[in-house]
């Protein structure tokens, strides 16, 4: 059962155009992007409660899927090596634990 006092309210979900994404409004005034898929498998609409864990494992899982989007239009370009794709996801702002675990799902 989750905590109700650490529990924040969607306010408004608009889908991103061109992008399989919307974007989430929170009771506390934060936003933040979620796949579409999750929608539907969350059951996310306005007035759901969300725990601050299911916001950061959404989060999570919509980062984790841009990196994979840049790291496919490099190697649509050339091989990378590990290093050059860390090198270029941090540089775009991505958290090192999320580069770490696309590149190491990379490598297996």
């Amino acid at each position: 059962m989750v905590n109700r006092e650490a529990c924040l309210t969607v306010t408004d979900l608009k889908r991103v155009p061109r992008r399989h994404e919307f974007e989430v409004h929170l009771s506390n005034g934060e936003s933040f992007k979620i796949l579409s898929e999750d929608v539907q498998l969350k059951a996310i609409a306005v007035g759901t409660e969300l725990s601050e864990q299911v916001i950061e494992d959404l989060r999570q899982r919509c980062q984790y899927r841009h990196c994979m989007e840049i790291v496919e239009r490099l190697f649509r370009i050339r091989p990378r090596t590990r290093y050059e794709i860390i090198r270029k996801l941090r540089k775009s702002g991505f958290p090192k634990d999320i580069c770490e675990k696309v590149t190491g799902d990379l490598e297996r």
